[in-house]
């Protein structure tokens, strides 16, 4: 089962919040609160790393797919433009599709 952070937030986190909150009230420790707060900023962490992860993925997915696009057109003019298409047009699109995609995934290219 995938959570998504939307189902980390809202009601059930702060049920949780309010149960840690009750639980230290009535054990009445430093080190209990101190547990319970370390566990809440963790879990707000792992939250705030879930959403860039999903923002990278969005990203990703959103490069992959403008350089299908890309790759796609350049077999489209190869496949009906045929000779009348220069290797170097040819060439120098799929060096574009390439170096758009390798920079949106932040893939540096040694002499490029």
């Amino acid at each position: 089962m995938t959570l998504k952070h939307h189902e980390l937030l809202g009601v059930p986190k702060h049920a949780n919040q309010h149960r840690l909150s009750r639980l230290t009230m009535e054990v009445h420790t430093d080190e209990l609160r101190i547990m319970a707060s370390a566990v809440e900023s963790y879990t707000d962490e792992l939250i705030a790393a879930l959403e860039a992860a999903e923002k990278r993925t969005a990203e990703l997915e959103a490069s992959h797919a403008k350089l299908r696009e890309s790759m796609a057109a350049i077999h489209n003019t190869i496949r009906l433009d045929g000779v009348r298409t220069s290797l170097a047009a040819i060439m120098g699109a799929a060096k574009r599709a390439h170096d758009e995609s390798s920079a949106a995934a932040g893939i540096s290219i040694k002499g490029a």
